[in-house]
């Protein structure tokens, strides 16, 4: 058997538009065989001007450790994961986690 060599690259909307149009020809003349894509890229969102809201630590700890922001709506029962990061807006129900988040993001 003889092992196939395999290049991947990150394709993600935090390039610059000249960086990501190379990666994308590097894809098309076979020197990369697989890109490790984000939806954010399509859109044209960097995933620092995303921010997640959920009741489930598991979706808080991977938005933060992606790069997005996060709030967790702390439902009864529902608690953060000590040993992932934080996210900087809690709330006790979707109304509160709402307030903070328009206190946070607008001037």
């Amino acid at each position: 058997m003889n092992p196939v060599p395999l290049r991947v690259l990150e394709h993600t909307a935090q390039w610059t538009s000249e960086r990501a149009a190379e990666i994308q020809q590097q894809f098309v003349r076979g020197e990369v065989n697989a890109l490790s894509c984000s939806t954010t890229f399509e859109l044209g969102v960097d995933v620092g001007d995303i921010r997640l809201v959920a009741a489930h630590a598991w979706d808080i700890a991977g938005a933060l450790r992606a790069g997005a922001a996060a709030a967790f709506v702390a439902r009864p029962g529902m608690v953060l994961d000590p040993l992932a990061p934080a996210p900087d807006i809690v709330g006790s129900n979707l109304e509160e986690v709402a307030t903070r988040i328009i206190e946070v993001e607008l001037p």
